[in-house]
């Protein structure tokens, strides 16, 4: 792999840590929807092509997984669903998430993982509020996805993810003006394909957190992709900006949002299209 130079190997912890920031919770409210701007930009043997499109991301409430998956949580519902579709495609991402914050069933158009084909593991305690300033954490997040009509595995995906929380910014967009902490990350994600093709992800970049709610205001990064079945590497580039959220008149309920990882919600989502 060449053009990004990421080193994965362990987080940087040898400067003291200064400074703690603490970053809020909010709630949201069952039947909202949130609204991110989307740039995404590749260059393949000199060819740039620009994408430009909105990510909408439904919550709503479910008592029941859907039993196309062949996969029942042992807790039971309610489950929080959350559905992110994309204005450039016919596509859709669906999270299922149960009462003790634990993401049992992964969905897209074509494939789906269960909470048994995942393993999870954060340095950092997904309970706490604090972020310690210059203090590194790693993320290993490793899956298989499976077709959703003949269950045959469809992929196998391994990711790292460092992050380290840097400094609180503001931030505006057209959604408003946010006191942020801004975490830079570097990630590395190896695929196999069921057909054998396999892909390696490398990118560098930062997400901005709402002080306030804990809300994803911004998320940048760049990086290159090296792929089995192409001759040459794939520079991209990509921006994930608030434009805002709406809720209908009958909203169900709100909910505490500290059953999310956001870093999770982002990797999940995140240069699926390339």
């Amino acid at each position: 792999m060449t053009g990004c130079n990421l080193d994965l190997s362990q987080p940087d912890k040898s400067n003291k840590p200064t400074e703690t920031v603490e970053v809020s919770r909010g709630s949201l409210e069952i039947g909202s929807t949130t609204r991110y701007e989307i740039i995404f930009t590749t260059n393949y043997q000199g060819q740039i092509r620009d994408r430009i499109s909105i990510d909408s991301t439904a919550y709503t409430s479910v008592n029941q997984l859907p039993t196309d998956y062949g996969y029942q949580d042992s807790e039971g519902g309610p489950y929080l669903e959350i559905t992110t579709t994309n204005s450039f495609s016919t596509g859709f991402f669906t999270n299922y998430i149960n009462s003790k914050g634990s993401l049992v069933l992964s969905v897209d158009q074509n494939t789906y993982s269960t909470e048994a084909d995942r393993e999870y593991f954060s340095e950092r305690d997904s309970s706490s509020q604090s972020y310690t300033i210059g203090e590194s954490y790693k993320v290993t997040d490793n899956q298989k996805r499976y077709r959703t009509y003949t269950h045959n595995e469809s992929s196998s995906t391994q990711s790292i993810s460092i992050y380290t929380p840097k400094a609180v910014e503001t931030i505006s967009t057209a959604s408003g003006t946010y006191n942020t902490l801004r975490i830079e990350y570097t990630s590395e994600t190896n695929i196999i394909n069921s057909n054998n093709t396999r892909e390696v992800r490398k990118a560098r970049g930062s997400n901005w957190l709402d002080i306030a709610s804990g809300k994803l205001v911004k998320d940048s990064a760049s990086g290159v992709s090296e792929r089995s079945d192409v001759d040459d590497v794939i520079r991209f580039d990509y921006s994930r900006i608030l434009v805002g959220s709406y809720t209908p008149i009958k909203a169900i309920e709100s909910t505490d949002v500290s059953v999310f990882s956001t870093p999770l919600a982002i990797r999940n989502k995140s240069f699926s299209s390339m």
